[in-house]
């Protein structure tokens, strides 16, 4: 839980950057061109600014200039980071603490990687941006109500949408209503 796991299959290798201090969660993901890694983990030490919820960090792949980029007070990230094809921005979405996927509404996220500035871009789960840098498609999912004891999941619809880089312009793909694809 407090480092980084690489590894190489044509190699065959694993190799490992520590990241002590920190609380590692299942969210992490290479940069588009293969130079940095961007991670979600919760500071376990010496870090006064958060009190409860996850922060965002980059590093190159040798874990030698490991950066915080932001960190989200009270909030939960809940996906794996996605990164622009310039590594300028990085869209990831959160939640409460106590919510997650179909029990909380989610925000979609892009942050920006050099001032740690996040905007809003839509309600949902799951972004993962285009590899021209101008769409993020992610998973838009009702709130299931859990004290109707009736509603289950899969009685309700997911969609697939896409929005701009700024979030002004967003479009559905395809909508699954009925069904349990989320």
């Amino acid at each position: 839980r407090d480092s980084l796991k690489l590894i190489d299959p044509g190699a065959g290798r694993v190799s490992g950057i520590a990241l002590p201090g920190r609380s590692l969660r299942q969210y992490g993901a290479l940069s588009p061109n293969g130079s940095a890694i961007a991670f979600v983990a919760t500071p376990t030490s010496g870090d006064t600014a958060v009190t409860r919820g996850d922060c965002l960090y980059t590093t190159d792949v040798h874990g030698s200039d490991v950066r915080k980029v932001t960190c989200f007070e009270g909030k939960g990230v809940r996906s794996s980071p996605s990164g622009s094809p310039d590594m300028t921005r990085i869209a990831l979405s959160t939640s409460e603490i106590a919510g997650g996927p179909f029990f909380s509404e989610g925000t979609v996220l892009s942050v920006e990687t050099s001032t740690g500035h996040s905007s809003a871009l839509a309600s949902g789960y799951f972004p993962s941006w285009s590899p021209d840098g101008n769409w993020i498609a992610y998973l838009s999912v009702p709130i299931v109500d859990t004290t109707v004891p009736a509603q289950a999941v899969s009685s309700v619809g997911s969609a697939i949408r896409v929005t701009s880089q700024t979030g002004a312009d967003d479009h559905l793909v395809v909508a699954t209503p009925g069904s349990d694809t989320a």
